[in-house]
């Protein structure tokens, strides 16, 4: 593919290379004029050729536009249709559109016979194709898929058996087994485990592992060969006229936490069909995490995995459904993120932000398959595991048959305490006035308003009078009173005696009138409030 590409006549200078075919001819200069193997922006430059020849070329090919657009992978396209002719259609366009560039199809394969009639033998995979099992099988993106039977399978090869393995020759077996799709995540979360484990023990890469996770490691080897048995279906039944739905499940261990979502096809009034669409693992974090926690990523993590599907998939109208096991993490979600503490509100924000109010139902754990993938299971037990590939047989009955809703009286923990805090802005009365006359004035007046609003005699002239200026100064020094000896006040308007740390002498008492102004008398020793 790279090869029919033509790169810029400007650019065609940035890939010369130096060659000779002998040591004895001289060395020669050339330019490489097509997009080259192991440049950084080959891929690149690929993909955008595609996805532009899409563009030019949706006129007269508008069926093959998203094929090229959404429906290939660098070089492979992988599509399909709902009826033969539309199939067909699609088909000659997409491969009349890539022809046109010199992009020529080849390995072309079918699921059946009638759209392989009219390609050459040439641009067939195989000649026998769809006729023997043998021969109507292909390898994409990983996965095997069998033409004749129409589903997908996976193949491994087996590993040599050894006394020791280092953790680089775990690791390279692992990445050998490639699932896109997260069909195999029961299993493939025994290898995350068992590599996080080897992270903690501090094994370096090329160092033999440890008995106790060489003993795990064998054993997962030998187990991973029944691999081969397990089979899983293409087509999930769906079809544009028929009603579909997407429930989502999530899990958590303290170990690992697992999303996985199932789609579930209605055939007629209470003929329902399910089967696994997409799931994703992911091994708990290295510091210590609170169980409940655990259940909110994965919750989390189903929340990105269904914006995913929706963004990614050309889904038809459908009703979204979720379920998690944990009563804690569905009373986290029932409230707005403010409610909670800073960790759980970030995390319901973001499931908000994902699936926007989706309804979050109560599953038994016995009934949740993503909890297969949070502690792992073999290959020979997953492959006859009906939990996982369909969801649990309720989901297949009519909606009344479903689980009901957990107890809502449960006080989850991480709610954020609420304070009430109220600011009592208490301000000394003389600091609002420039000058103590000023202050008295001022206190006079307002005084003489009161005395007037209650009938009594107004003053026949507007000058404040010696007196009114005198009971304001008595009730600014009782308001200075109250202000500095509050304690001692109240000691003697209760008849209590007072600390003796606040005078000795002039010993104060209380007066008849409320205003509690001191007048000190030199002559009996004694202070009067009065």
């Amino acid at each position: 593919m790279y090869r029919q590409i033509l790169v810029h006549e400007e650019d065609q200078n940035f890939q010369r290379i130096l060659f000779r075919k002998a040591p004895h001819l001289p060395i020669e200069d050339f330019r490489l004029k097509t997009v080259t193997f192991g440049v950084n922006c080959a891929p690149y430059l690929a993909i955008r050729t595609l996805h532009q020849l899409a563009h030019d070329c949706q006129e007269k090919y508008p069926l093959a536009k998203n094929i090229i657009l959404h429906e290939t992978y660098v070089d492979d396209v992988l599509s399909g249709g709902h009826n033969i002719q539309s199939t067909l259609n699609s088909m000659t366009q997409t491969i009349e559109t890539l022809k046109s560039a010199g992009f020529p199809l080849k390995k072309i394969t079918a699921n059946h016979p009638k759209i392989l009639e009219l390609i050459p033998d040439t641009d067939v995979l195989d000649a026998e194709f769809l006729k023997f099992q043998d021969t109507s099988s292909t390898k994409t993106l990983g996965i095997r898929w069998n033409a004749l039977t129409d589903s997908f399978s996976y193949s491994y090869d087996p590993l040599p058996a050894s006394k020791s393995s280092t953790k680089r020759q775990i690791l390279s077996a692992v990445a050998k087994l490639f699932d896109p799709a997260g069909w195999l995540s029961p299993i493939m979360i025994l290898a995350k485990i068992l590599l996080q484990q080897l992270w903690l023990e501090g094994t370096d890469w090329d160092e033999h592992v440890k008995p106790t996770a060489f003993h795990k490691w064998n054993t997962f080897r030998e187990d991973l060969q029944a691999i081969s048995s397990i089979n899983i279906p293409r087509w999930v039944q769906f079809s544009p006229d028929k009603r579909i739905q997407l429930h989502g499940f999530a899990d958590a261990s303290e170990k690992a936490f697992c999303a996985c979502v199932y789609i579930r096809v209605q055939h007629e009034e209470n003929s329902f069909t399910t089967h696994l669409f997409v799931a994703k693992t992911k091994v708990a974090p290295l510091q210590t995490v609170s169980l409940p926690r655990l259940e909110l990523c994965g919750a989390v993590l189903l929340s990105k995995l269904i914006y995913h599907i929706r963004s990614q998939l050309n889904l038809p109208p459908h009703e979204l459904t979720l379920w998690s096991d944990s009563a804690i993490v569905l009373a986290w979600l029932e409230k707005p993120p403010h409610t909670w503490k800073t960790y759980v509100a970030n995390r319901i924000t973001q499931i908000i932000h994902n699936v926007s109010n989706t309804p979050w139902r109560h599953v038994p754990s016995g009934a949740n398959p993503a909890d297969l993938g949070t502690r792992g299971c073999k290959p020979q037990d997953l492959a006859e595991c009906c939990l996982w590939w369909n969801g649990p047989e309720w989901l297949s009955k009519p909606a009344t048959s479903w689980p009901k809703g957990a107890p809502s009286n449960l006080a989850p923990p991480e709610k954020r305490p609420i304070e009430s805090l109220h600011t009592l802005e208490c301000t000394y009365i003389l600091d609002r006035f420039s000058s103590f006359s000023r202050a008295l004035r001022v206190i006079a007046l307002l005084y003489r308003f009161i005395r007037n609003s209650q009938k009594y005699p107004i003053p026949t002239t507007l000058a404040l009078t010696q007196e009114e200026i005198n009971h304001a100064k008595m009730k600014l020094i009782a308001i200075t009173q109250r202000n500095h000896f509050v304690e001692e006040i109240q000691a003697l308007e209760a008849s209590k005696p007072i600390d003796k740390k606040f005078t000795t002498h002039p010993k104060p008492y209380a007066g008849q009138s409320g205003d509690h102004a001191s007048k000190w008398s030199s002559s009996s020793g004694r202070a009067k409030l009065q």
